[in-house]
């Protein structure tokens, strides 16, 4: 799993979820916090029928998240920037959400399930997941030094947060964007996070 995040100057963070492993993506899902009790989630994965679900969820332990129905910051699937439809590309989902308070140390928990959910319902069952875990990143520094142009190049995943140039928005100078990589032995979560 991968997760890449762009602040732009419009006071909005887009983030793409990324499956990069083996295994069938069930549902992909990021939350803002260190640990999985009581961290705003969201949860993103594709219908049989070829629309995607966007859920925004919350838990108050190590047990299945169920729908917030006031997020605290709401999410938007940016559907013409996602790739999922394809069987021979690893799917990859964008959506945007408010930006939070400038901070390096932004705590991430994500995790990765196999198995899809029965329904396209955002408060649809999902199965445990089969990976997990935490990360920091650190949005605060601006990595494009033009205020128009896009930047350009890729970063390989690596085991921690990396900065990393990303494609630049129209709305303006790309302030920050950074890259993680999950590289992890699927199946090893006994536990929800």
């Amino acid at each position: 799993m991968c997760i890449t995040a762009t602040v732009f100057p419009n006071a909005t963070t887009q983030y793409e979820l990324s499956s990069t492993g083996s295994s069938a993506l069930g549902w992909i899902a990021m939350g803002f916090g260190a640990q999985m009790a009581n961290s705003p989630m969201v949860i993103v994965w594709p219908n049989s029928d070829g629309s995607v679900t966007l859920s925004q969820r919350m838990a108050p332990a190590e047990v299945m998240p169920t729908v917030v129905a006031s997020p605290p910051r709401l999410a938007s699937l940016d559907v013409g920037l996602s790739s999922f439809a394809s069987s021979n590309s690893k799917p990859f989902f964008v959506y945007t959400i408010p930006s939070i308070a400038a901070t390096s140390s932004q705590a991430v928990i994500w995790a990765f399930g196999g198995t899809p959910p029965d329904n396209a319902s955002p408060s649809a069952t999902l199965q445990q997941h089969l990976d997990s875990g935490t990360f920091t990143l650190d949005l605060t520094q601006p990595l494009a030094a033009s205020s128009s142009s896009s930047a350009s190049g890729a970063s390989a995943p690596t085991s921690s947060p990396t900065a990393a140039p990303a494609k630049g928005g129209a709305e303006g100078r790309q302030l920050g964007s950074a890259i993680y990589g999950v590289l992890g032995a699927l199946g090893a979560g006994l536990l929800w996070l």
